[in-house]
């Protein structure tokens, strides 16, 4: 797999690459740019499945000065164990029941030669011939997303409020799966480490920048005289889905999907589905003796209008070797080689609509 050297995002710090077994024509600007879509005849499978999985700090096997202090070298972090943990990873999407999905977003990556040695060696065999990898430049992790299906267009957002910067950028990725495209919106949001109302203005930054994208994505679609785009939401967002319903908040939540698509016209912002609270319950995440529901996929009206992509249905994969013996997420130690990530993947299903 070639992999593209990093690209700067002038005055916004952003890195991102594109890996691919051929090079993408692929931008990283803050604008976005029209792109053509298939006209082709449909040739898209009859289900498309994406996975979202916070890793929990997947770091290489060597120092380069911004890895946590448990993963360096003087602490016994090494290449062998990075190895080991790369075995672990691939041995578990090997369990998922129905296969390893068609795109996968990985949350906490150090860099784009981990998510390259993951579709080169280690998840070879489920054909993942594209990529996308994005962090700022001073983070210590990024995110990055592997797919089977040819990735169109990928660019890196970032976004400032009141002389503060949310501290990862956003990835647009679109997908092209047999001529039917879909958008997914990569994200990890600040933690509720620190002060609470500091910590919540950078999510609030951060979901102000989805309107945003969300907003240019219709309108340039509206320009093009073409159907709505789907658009998927996908990673670790540090809040739960009721943190959602709160007034002001910069987009709309719902958890109906009846009359989803005629409810569109009463937001002026826009409007995404949760399947927590109906189609999922407890969590994806332990902490404290709680589940907590801070991973997430949020779709777009486009996800239920019966054209192209529609929803069919989606899961939190809780078995082991995703969980311990007592049902929960057994973090990775280091030290011992031990678990695999304090977070649960969540599998979403997508089901093709014939033309």
């Amino acid at each position: 797999m070639q992999t593209i050297s990093f690209l700067k995002l002038a005055g916004a710090g952003l890195a991102s690459a594109v890996l691919s077994r051929r090079i993408l024509p692929f931008c990283v600007l803050a604008l976005m740019l029209p792109v053509a879509c298939a006209d082709s005849a449909r040739s898209a499978p009859e289900s498309l499945s994406v996975l979202t999985w916070n890793v929990e700090a997947l770091f290489d096997g060597h120092d380069d000065g911004n890895e946590y202090a448990e993963y360096r070298a003087a602490q016994g972090w090494n290449e062998e164990k990075y190895r080991a943990r790369l075995t672990a990873i691939a041995k578990a999407f090997g369990q998922i029941e129905g296969g390893p999905p068609d795109a996968a977003v990985f949350i906490e990556l150090e860099n784009e030669s981990v998510l390259d040695l993951l579709a080169e060696e280690y998840l070879s065999q489920h054909g993942y011939q594209q990529g996308y990898f994005a962090k700022k430049g001073n983070q210590s992790l990024g995110t990055g997303i592997l797919s089977r299906y040819p990735i169109t267009r990928a660019l890196s957002h970032g976004y400032s409020r009141d002389e503060k910067a949310i501290p990862r950028p956003i990835s647009e990725v679109w997908i092209d799966a047999g001529g039917e495209e879909i958008v997914i919106l990569i994200c990890h949001w600040k933690s509720k480490l620190g002060k609470l109302e500091e910590t919540q203005a950078l999510r609030n930054a951060a979901a102000l920048l989805i309107r945003r994208i969300s907003e240019d994505i219709r309108a340039e679609r509206e320009t093009g005289g073409k159907t709505a785009v789907p658009i998927l939401l996908a990673g670790d967002f540090n809040q739960t889905a009721d943190e959602f319903f709160v007034d002001g908040f910069p987009f709309a939540v719902t958890r109906s999907q009846e009359g989803f698509r005629d409810s569109l016209a009463n937001y002026d912002e826009p409007l995404f589905w949760t399947p927590w609270g109906t189609e999922l319950d407890e969590g994806s995440y332990y902490y404290r003796g709680a589940w907590e529901s801070i991973d997430h996929f949020f779709l777009s009206g486009a996800f239920f209008d019966c054209l192209a992509w529609d929803y069919g249905g989606v899961k939190v994969l809780k078995d082991a070797p995703w969980t311990g013996s007592g049902g929960t997420p057994q973090s990775f130690n280091p030290q011992t080689g031990g678990g695999l990530s304090d977070h649960l993947p969540l599998l979403l299903t997508l089901k093709a609509i014939p033309n």
